[in-house]
């Protein structure tokens, strides 16, 4: 709904800066007042009846030819790239070796899944 809070200077002036600065729980308690019609939020167990049980099947594959080792050799470039890096750096990236952490996965499922 467009509109419904005023463009971003107006809801951050009216909204944001009272609540986030000033701790204004009124605002607060308005502002979630005016959204709650429009966000849906139920827990597991309210709707846990309605679903159905869990089904997994695990399916173990080996990784062969092209796939093996573009695994390997991005593998050990990180390994590389961890292994360069004090405690600080490591804080500093980990964001991007979760990022690398993720490709790997990629690479498990289908070397097509890496850009």
């Amino acid at each position: 709904m467009p509109g419904l809070l005023g463009n971003y200077p107006q809801f951050r002036q009216q909204y944001e800066n009272p609540i986030v600065k000033d701790k204004n729980k009124a605002i607060r308690v308005e502002l979630k007042d005016m959204i709650q019609p429009f966000i849906l939020r139920r827990l597991k167990q309210e709707v846990l009846q309605d679903l159905p049980a869990k089904s997994e099947q695990v399916v173990l594959t080996s990784m062969v030819g092209k796939q093996a080792k573009l695994y390997q050799a991005c593998a050990q470039r990180l390994v590389d790239q961890l292994k360069g890096q004090d405690d600080d750096e490591f804080c500093h990236n980990r964001f991007t070796i979760l990022a690398e952490i993720t490709r790997l996965r990629e690479l498990c499922c289908s070397p097509q899944f890496i850009r």
